[in-house]
């Protein structure tokens, strides 16, 4: 088949350039197959735009440590229908079965104009399958990086790290907006109370604590700084699109007003915080107003969720 055209500049806008891989790669895909007008509201409505994890070393598998049914149940929870498939570390013996089932469900999605959404393609992120050549046996592919390159078809799920995971959206169901809304504030207070899980991680409102205390407690040679780029970058990112979902859905629900401007200085925190790392040739210098910022954006979104547990309640 000839491949297909996608690039990241036709995707969602990044603020910091580290958007979560899945979620950036799923609303790509949405936009290219015209399953939506509105690809960036489901950065916010799959929950994405509220999550967090952290590693006490910060590193940086800890946004690739969550159930992976997510990638489906919150997809739906958004308003699409999908098809999900996966492999994970104690089903090795599903291995030879789910790889062959993944590689006719991408080639049907293909064909369809839609592009699948698959783990671990070119490095250990979520990235896009664009083609197919059954000749060669070998998928092309949109890595996270940007990136286009081949695989072959029998190293699916055999990458750097070899698990499985394929979402593939296949429409859009009647689901209302508001119901959407309401499924989403489960989403995101469910999170925000730790109730998801991310193994040995800290995840919710918890994740702050433990950023403070890495950059608190870690010897100033031991910083590291790609890894505090890679953390503040990707939830700078993200924060930004609880900021606009919510503003968008205060002209429904004028109780989400206070929420929108609490979540938009959440993003701006975080963003400055990037800046200054990015910026700093000596993260040490400014590790004080790192954790201040951190601290502050912990505060704010604390309200934030306390505000939703309230007036969720008048919106359900």
């Amino acid at each position: 088949m000839e491949n297909l055209k996608l690039s990241w500049d036709d995707g969602i806008f990044d603020p910091t350039g580290f958007l979560h891989s899945f979620i950036k790669s799923m609303a790509l895909s949405l936009n290219f197959s015209n399953l939506t007008t509105s690809p960036e509201d489901i950065v916010a409505t799959t929950g994405f735009a509220f999550r967090m994890w952290v590693h006490k070393n910060l590193c940086p598998s800890a946004m690739s440590i969550f159930d992976f049914s997510l990638c489906k149940s919150t997809l739906e929870s958004a308003g699409f229908s999908c098809h999900h498939i996966s492999r994970l570390w104690n089903e090795e013996n599903l291995e030879h079965s789910r790889r062959t089932e993944s590689v006719q469900s991408i080639k049907n999605s293909l064909d369809d104009n839609i592009p699948p959404v698959v783990w671990d393609v070119g490095i250990p992120e979520w990235g896009l399958i664009t083609g197919y050549n059954d000749v060669s046996e070998k998928f092309t592919y949109l890595s996270i990086t940007g990136s286009i390159d081949e695989m072959d078809y029998d190293n699916l799920g055999r990458g750097e790290i070899p698990i499985l995971s394929v979402t593939i959206p296949t429409g859009v169901t009647d689901k209302s907006e508001i119901d959407i809304l309401k499924d989403t504030i489960k989403i995101i207070i469910e999170h925000a109370d730790g109730k998801e899980w991310c193994d040995e991680n800290a995840s919710g409102l918890k994740s702050y604590d433990l950023l403070i205390d890495y950059i608190t407690n870690t010897p100033n040679e031991s910083l590291d700084d790609f890894s505090m780029k890679y953390y503040l970058g990707t939830y700078a990112s993200l924060r930004y699109y609880a900021w606009r979902y919510m503003d968008k859905m205060s002209s429904l629900c004028t109780e989400l007003n206070s929420v929108a401007k609490g979540y938009k200085k959440v993003y701006e925190l975080l963003k400055s915080t990037y800046e200054v790392i990015v910026e700093s040739s000596n993260v040490s210098d400014i590790r004080n107003t790192i954790i201040s910022n951190i601290s502050n954006a912990r505060d704010e979104e604390t309200q934030c969720v306390e505000m939703l547990k309230t007036n969720g309640e008048l919106i359900m």
